[in-house]
């Protein structure tokens, strides 16, 4: 089944404005992310899907500018958590490398979320030089003032795409060791 035809999948693109984010978190906790999995034509599983919702969850959901260590998990949070959960139970039951096959969720995810946040900052570039080179042209400060602010922007935007990657890759490498990982906390 298409991820993309999913209702998951239609209300974390949406974003926070449409639906709710604890309508999105009950439904990720009742989602069953095993019939994302693809089988190639060669017989190998595919984590495409899941890759594809964890990296939009990560673009839609940016972390709050003011977040306690005691708040409640966000949508990118908890949708790692039960995606990892699911990829950790299918490694199990079928004899792989709990790493490799967390590995292989989270590469297209780390390639995509940097791609846009460099893609962003260069256009937040283009804009400061744009306005320099007004400044330059016209002595008047305000073309290379706007053209700071939409570089800051752009810049804070995708600084907090990459924290939400980086929690990502912090629960993925959480769960990827059998050793420290227990077994209450694989369950829940």
């Amino acid at each position: 089944t298409p991820i993309e035809y999913s209702l998951l999948y239609s209300m974390i693109d949406a974003g926070p404005k449409v639906y709710p984010e604890n309508v999105i978190l009950q439904h990720i906790t009742e989602e069953d992310f095993l019939e994302y999995f693809e089988l190639k034509k060669t017989g190998e599983h595919s984590y495409e899907q899941l890759s594809a919702i964890l990296a939009l969850s990560a673009d839609r959901y940016p972390v709050p500018v003011i977040s306690s260590p005691l708040s409640a998990p966000g949508v990118p949070d908890k949708l790692c958590k039960c995606v990892l959960r699911c990829v950790v139970k299918y490694a199990q039951e079928n004899n792989l490398d709990r790493k490799v096959e967390i590995d292989d969720v989270l590469t297209p995810v780390t390639t995509y979320a940097e791609k846009k946040a460099n893609k962003d900052e260069m256009k937040g570039a283009l804009s400061y030089f744009l306005g320099y080179a007004a400044f330059i042209a016209t002595l008047n400060p305000l073309p290379i003032l706007v053209g700071w602010s939409i570089l800051a922007t752009r810049v804070f935007k995708a600084d907090k795409e990459r924290i939400n990657v980086c929690k990502i890759h912090k629960e993925s490498q959480r769960r990827s060791n059998e050793e420290t990982t227990g077994l209450l906390d694989e369950d829940w």
